[in-house]
């Protein structure tokens, strides 16, 4: 969503009335996980053998993320993250679907990982970094 989209949202918003009308109107519902991904991997033209692959994550425990049986972790998010080639934008947003929090720039290790994501790490290359700062891996 773009920034003038966005303020335009946000009048409106505030101008409405009815709160579950306007709802209902601009289809604000936030997707599951697995719609999230499953959706993403469309647009991609991703496999899903293959994000799994790059994230580091059990293929069987991966099926079940992706087919909505399993929930996952923040750090779990974050590697398919990084497996699906996310920017920061699309990792926050599989992080709410996850019912995770939000990447936080005045995090150390969340800057680290935005970081990483914004200049296209692989995971492996973004815990490099991650374990050259201290900061736990992922």
């Amino acid at each position: 969503m773009d920034d003038s989209r966005t303020e335009n949202l946000f009048g409106e918003l505030l101008a409405s009335a009815n709160l579950e009308a306007f709802l209902d109107a601009h289809g604000l519902e936030t997707p599951s996980l697995a719609d999230y991904l499953q959706g993403e991997l469309r647009k991609r033209g991703l496999k899903q053998s293959e994000v799994l692959k790059r994230a580091q994550i059990e293929q069987t425990f991966g099926w079940y993320v992706f087919n909505g049986q399993r929930g996952m972790g923040r750090d779990n998010v974050l590697k398919l993250s990084f497996g699906m080639g996310f920017d920061t934008r699309h990792a926050n947003r599989a992080l709410q679907a996850a019912g995770a929090n939000a990447l936080y720039p005045k995090n150390r290790r969340d800057a680290i990982i935005i970081y990483c994501l914004e200049h296209g790490y692989s995971l492996r290359q973004a815990n490099d970094v991650l374990y050259t700062f201290g900061e736990e891996c992922l």
